[in-house]
């Protein structure tokens, strides 16, 4: 999953594939349920390489609200320019402005397509993965999956700390 900077033509190259690689993160947080797929248009501009395109996979993500594993479609727009790491060598520090948010780095004269899998998906995963847009989540009180049904205390096992702001609603209300 390396490309050599060399080797890319001046008109550039599109570079789309299928790689079966099952965990991105380093220590495996997420898991691909599907072979990772990309269509990309890399072109050089001086020592600048520009990656453009999609990067997309299935992934099992577990739902915050009843905490089940499922799949789900991950996609990742592409937009990053790369930069020769000499470039950072110069610098003791360097800000980021916002225009450089999508730079990169390369060493020597390779561009590991499968570091940017692996940032990209993990970018594309949702803050806050749902099953479902309708999903009940889990009782508090007893942990029960609302989606199969009632729960076993009947949702008297509510939060004791919430009892006070309950009161508080309903002296509103009458």
């Amino acid at each position: 999953m390396k490309i050599a900077i060399t080797e890319i033509p001046d008109e550039g190259l599109d570079y789309i594939a299928e790689e079966a690689l099952e965990e991105f993160g380093a220590s495996g947080e997420l898991r691909m349920a599907s072979p990772v797929r990309c269509n990309l248009r890399i072109e050089k501009a001086g020592a600048e390489v520009v990656v453009r395109g999609v990067i997309t996979a299935d992934a099992e993500l577990v739902c915050s609200r009843c905490l089940r594993t499922f799949i789900s479609l991950l996609e990742a727009p592409v937009e990053v320019v790369y930069r020769p790491a000499s470039e950072l060598r110069d610098e003791d520090k360097h800000e980021l402005m916002a225009g450089e948010l999508e730079t990169g780095f390369y060493v020597g004269n390779e561009l590991d397509m499968g570091e940017l899998f692996n940032e990209q998906m993990l970018l594309s995963v949702p803050i806050k993965p749902l099953c479902s847009d309708s999903c009940k989540g889990i009782c508090p009180g007893c942990g029960a999956d609302l989606n199969e049904g009632g729960c076993k205390c009947g949702g008297k096992g509510q939060d004791k700390r919430l009892e006070k702001l309950k009161e508080y609603f309903e002296r509103r209300k009458g």
